[in-house]
């Protein structure tokens, strides 16, 4: 329940403070991925999604398989 403000102030500190470091992130909010390099998704408990941010984020943008 950040504002825009809020959220950038918070990236800018947590980016500074987890420089050389490892962070664990669980988020929706699609605008804290600029702080990770590896992104998994998961999905109905099991990891649907596993590789650099980018690539994953582009694969999610994909057409989606069906279930």
């Amino acid at each position: 329940a950040m504002d825009a403000m809020s959220e950038n102030q918070l990236i800018a500190r947590l980016r500074d403070e987890v420089a050389e470091r490892t962070l664990i992130l669980i988020s929706h909010r699609i605008s804290l991925l600029q702080l990770v390099d590896r992104l998994i998704v998961i999905e109905g408990g099991r990891i649907a999604q596993d590789g650099p941010r980018d690539a994953v984020l582009q694969a999610l943008a994909g057409p989606r398989k069906a279930a």
